[in-house]
């Protein structure tokens, strides 16, 4: 996924949910991929997974609030990104 690769990195996210589909962080990654791809409704479904698996990560929240901004429901994209402020941990 760091090199750009999202295709193959989506496939290899997806191998790693069929062995544990409880790690939040795979379908968040996966989402992420979907992003990249412009499959945005499939973006969606793996970010609401990853909140569903671990709803205090304020960077799901956010992606997922992306997601939402580009599919213009942007009132749902500012409660995302207002409860990503309030999950993101400060230094």
């Amino acid at each position: 996924m760091a090199i750009g690769h999202y295709q193959k990195a989506m496939y290899d996210f997806g191998t790693a949910i069929r062995f544990d589909d409880k790690q939040a962080q795979y379908y968040a990654n996966r989402g992420n991929c979907m992003m990249m791809l412009n499959q945005i409704n499939d973006a969606l479904a793996e970010f609401e997974k990853a909140i569903s698996l671990k709803p205090t990560d304020g960077l799901y929240y956010f992606n997922r609030g992306l997601v939402h901004a580009r599919l213009m429901n942007f009132d749902n994209a500012i409660s995302d990104f207002g409860d990503g402020i309030k999950y993101i941990k400060t230094g």
